[in-house]
C-alpha cells in the first residue's frame, strides 16, 4: 500500500474474475464414471477459481459395514480445435478405481 491507504497498482487481492470475492464460490461440474457418473453437481472452487484435484466422495453401505469411497480425479474437459485452449474442467474415476476403495 502507498502512504495515502490506496493499494499499489498489481497489487494481488482476494478478488477473482470480475471482481468477485473467490471464497463460497461454487460451479457446477460435470462427474464422469463411478455412481456419480453423468451428473454435474455444484463444486466449491479454490483460491485459483479450480476444482479441487481430488474429490471423494463416500457411499453409504448397507449391513453396518464402512460406507465405500470414490475417489474422483479432476482432468481437462477438452481442447478447442483452433487454437487448443482448455475448455474447463471435469472429473473422473482414475483407470482401476471402477469399483471404489474403502
Amino acid at each position: 500500500m502507498r502512504g495515502d491507504g490506496e493499494p499499489c497498482a498489481g497489487t494481488a487481492t482476494r478478488r477473482g474474475r470480475g471482481g468477485r470475492d473467490w471464497r463460497g464460490e461454487k460451479r457446477e461440474h460435470p462427474f464422469r464414471g463411478g455412481p456419480l457418473d453423468g451428473r454435474v453437481l455444484p463444486i466449491l472452487l479454490g483460491p485459483t477459481g479450480h476444482p479441487p484435484k481430488w474429490y471423494e466422495v463416500p457411499v453409504p453401505a448397507h449391513d453396518g459395514k464402512p460406507p465405500t469411497v470414490y475417489a474422483y480425479r479432476r482432468e481437462p474437459a477438452g481442447y478447442t480445435k483452433r487454437l487448443g485452449l482448455q475448455r474447463g474442467w471435469c472429473t473422473r474415476t482414475p483407470p482401476g478405481a471402477g469399483s471404489g476403495a474403502s
